[in-house]
């Protein structure tokens, strides 16, 4: 900041994740609607995404699929071309 500026949201925002992070024994959790996790799982748990993210996806997804059946159910993991975990969507819009 500068010249008698007040902090932006973003700079609070930005503080306090960066303040959390460095304490111990927090949980870290995920907030979004149903339409953006399955946009993000449709992207990010198939076969071209990177293999890091690709495996944060499959993991979040198996979370869903126990908490929102309903929403998730649609997801099918499958072992893809390059011998590891991808998952593809049933239902692509709803």
């Amino acid at each position: 900041m500068g010249r008698g500026q007040s902090a932006s949201k973003k700079d609070v925002a930005r503080g306090g994740a960066c303040g959390a992070a460095q304490r111990d024994g927090d949980e870290n959790r995920l907030t979004a609607n149903a339409r953006a996790w399955r946009t993000m799982l449709e992207l990010r748990s198939s076969e071209g995404a990177e293999l890091e993210i690709r495996r944060m996806a499959i993991a979040a997804l198996r979370l869903l699929q126990q908490e929102a059946p309903g929403f998730f159910s649609d997801f099918e993991i499958y072992v893809a071309d390059d011998r590891r975990e991808a998952a593809r969507i049933g239902y692509h819009k709803v």
